[in-house]
């Protein structure tokens, strides 16, 4: 008679609760949808402020930026002297520029306000201004009336140049400034939804107090009536526990998925195997396979428990060493509401003493013999692994005794240096393969003796030597030596590997580091390392030292009506030209672009003039192909004791550019 009351109120409970939650789902949805809305609309108008603003200022950046640029860089072409970095400097001005024009361009597409377009507009008429004024200061450099130019940059060109600025200032400004209104609208409405979140939040707070209230009430009997079986669960959980702890004490306990893969494993489990549990874990029961059982006893096993039967027998398992051992199992599978298998729980009881006790209990004599038979083959087995091993190896494997006499000799060893097997066994190493007069022969014959008097087992170091072929080629090996005691004696064992394409690899990235790649000559950093090393020798023993800087004239000229291809063939021939003049101890670079460099050890200033003088008359005669004649301008400096590098070079370096104001063609001494 109590139970129909009590259920209707607990049916009447439970839709109370139902309706309160839903309400207030219902309530927490609104709000939200509201709130994104709000916050939707925050969002696309700070994106417009950013996307407006970045647009705007990178092009009013640019034109500043550029600007700025262009004053620096007609303050250095006011007071550059030399006329080729003056050229240079104004086709900069003038690409700056361009550049200007462009970031101007874009500025004005954009859509912009009325104050905005006054501005740019204003920024335009002093730019314009500015633009002609520079100009000016540009034509007069251009006359070489550098004073001149000087004081138009300075009385008018710079003024009217801070004007522009300030235009493009005041444009910045008002994007600060209309960046600050857009953000103080967006912050409206943000605390507009703020406001309307804090007002939904605490109604539905209240609403879901009201609730939680209601469902105290109506949960604190339920409660009760759970504290009782909660007691009964405890008091059984606490019985299977310890069944546990009993069973994993003495078993090994796994559990798999329905496809066989592992789960849970207890320690006993792990302590067997030598894997850990993260090891386990995720794997199938694959991983202990011995391969002792067919695949039919597994395809057996795996069909009895997949039908929902529970399977026993004894399985030979592997550890994780390799060592194997064997277990009494039981795999009981756990079936799902609809019978079939969910889980599969494998109880597994180590049983590898037992094993082995059955097997020497049933073992006799001809069994023992098996054993041993069983053995050597094993061992032999191993020895034909060894030798193949070693015979597919690419490295030649060689072993040699403690009289350097060879004792084994591997395919490798044919192919690397050149001897069969037939004739390299029995002879020395040393002699077979190093040369007689090569350096390395001393070397290496101690290191035998070392190996041969040795009281512990050695590993030597990988070496490089050279060594003679069979066939007489010279090559390469990288070779590493270990001794082992082999009945009482020392033995050397040697691996070697070829390595003559690495080192003509390396010979080659030698060259490429010290040539220059077009002429073949030396580079620039080559001549650094031969210029130090002159000079320290001409320091000590007060010998004359000169240096000679060679420029074609007017190679620009050649390379834009002639183009490069035609440049690098002249490059290429006056380099031919110049090295078959040249003294054999002159040390000739090519010192970048169309200069050259070319050190003399030994020659003062005047057997230096000569030599340079002989090579201006001989460039000026030759014929080069497609463009006739090329001459070279000459600046020649001797060293003085105690010279820096820097001042050495920089004197002739002002020899050349005295003979490039001279006229060209000439000699210059500094």
């Amino acid at each position: 008679m109590d139970k129909q009351p009590s259920l209707i109120l607990e049916r009447y409970s439970t839709r109370v609760i139902a309706i309160g939650f839903g309400l207030v789902v219902a309530l927490m949805l609104a709000l939200v949808v509201f709130s994104l809305s709000r916050l939707s609309a925050i969002s696309s108008a700070l994106d417009n402020v950013a996307d407006e603003h970045n647009n705007h200022a990178a092009s009013a950046y640019t034109m500043y930026d550029v600007s700025r640029e262009r004053a620096f860089l007609l303050y250095n072409i006011t007071f550059d002297t030399d006329p080729f970095s003056r050229d240079e400097k104004i086709q900069q001005f003038y690409n700056l520029g361009a550049a200007f024009g462009e970031a101007r361009t874009k500025l004005r597409a954009s859509e912009l306000v009325s104050a905005e377009k006054k501005m740019l507009e204003e920024q335009g008429i002093f730019t314009s201004v500015t633009m002609n004024l520079q100009q000016e200061v540009v034509d007069l450099v251009a006359a070489d009336r550098m004073a001149e130019a000087s004081h138009l940059l300075q009385a008018k060109a710079i003024p009217a140049q801070a004007r522009a600025f300030e235009v493009i200032n005041a444009f910045f400004q008002f994007q600060v400034q209309e960046t600050r209104d857009m953000v103080a609208a967006a912050a409206k409405l943000e605390k507009s939804a703020q406001a309307y979140m804090l007002m939904g939040g605490a109604a539905a707070i209240a609403l879901a107090v009201l609730i939680a209230v209601f469902v105290s009430r109506s949960m604190s009997d339920l409660m009760l009536r759970l504290s009782g079986t909660k007691v009964r669960l405890e008091e059984s959980v606490e019985d299977l526990e310890f069944q546990k702890q009993a069973l994993d004490e003495h078993a090994i306990v796994s559990i798999a998925d329905a496809l066989g893969q592992i789960t849970y494993v207890n320690e006993k489990f792990c302590q067997v195997s030598q894997y850990s549990v993260e090891e386990l874990l995720g794997q199938d029961h694959r991983i202990l396979n011995s391969g002792f059982h067919p695949k039919e006893f597994f395809a057996v096993l795996w069909k009895t428990i997949t039908s929902g039967k529970v399977w026993h027998g004894e399985v030979c398992n592997r550890k994780k060493n390799g060592d194997l051992y064997w277990v009494e199992t039981t795999v009981r599978p756990v079936l799902d509401a609809s019978g079939k298998p969910c889980q599969y729980v494998t109880i597994r009881t180590e049983i590898t003493r037992i094993k082995e006790a059955e097997l020497v209990l049933q073992r006799g004599k001809e069994e023992l013999e098996n054993l041993v038979s069983e053995r050597t083959a094993e061992l032999r087995e191993r020895e034909e692994l060894l030798g193949l091993i070693t015979s597919s190896a690419h490295d030649a494997i060689v072993m040699v005794d403690d009289s350097g006499v060879l004792t084994y000799w591997n395919e490798a060893a044919d192919k690397i240096f050149g001897y069969p097997r037939e004739e390299a066994v029995g002879k020395n190493f040393l002699a077979l393969i190093v040369p007689p007069q090569s350096g390395y022969r001393e070397k290496y014959e101690a290191g035998l003796n070392q190996l041969a008097t040795a009281e512990s087992g050695h590993t030597g170091e990988a070496v490089e030597l050279e060594i003679v072929r069979k066939d007489g080629a010279e090559c390469f090996v990288e070779l590493s030596l270990s001794s082992v005691q082999i009945r009482g004696r020392w033995h050397g064992i040697g691996i070697a590997r070829d390595i003559t394409d690495r080192k003509r690899a390396e010979e080659q990235l030698k060259l490429q580091a010290t040539t220059d790649a077009l002429t073949g000559i030396a580079n620039r950093r080559q001549f650094d390392v031969v210029f130090e090393m002159e000079m320290r020798r001409a320091d000590r023993h007060h010998l004359p030292l000169a240096v000679m800087i060679v420029d074609i004239d007017h190679f620009k000229q050649v390379n834009d009506v002639y183009g490069h291809q035609v440049g690098d063939n002249v490059l290429v021939e006056l380099t031919r030209l110049i090295s078959k003049t040249i003294r054999a101890h002159d040390f000739f670079a090519r010192w970048g672009g169309e200069e050259f460099v070319i050190l003399s050890p030994g020659s003062d200033a005047e057997s230096m003039r000569l030599l340079a003088e002989k090579l201006r008359v001989a460039v000026e005669m030759h014929d080069f192909p497609n463009i006739s004649r090329v001459t070279c301008s000459f600046g020649l400096a001797e060293y003085c004791t105690g010279d820096s590098a820097e001042n050495f070079v920089g004197r002739a370096d002002a020899g050349l550019y005295r003979a490039k104001e001279n006229g060209r063609n000439r000699v210059e001494m500094a």
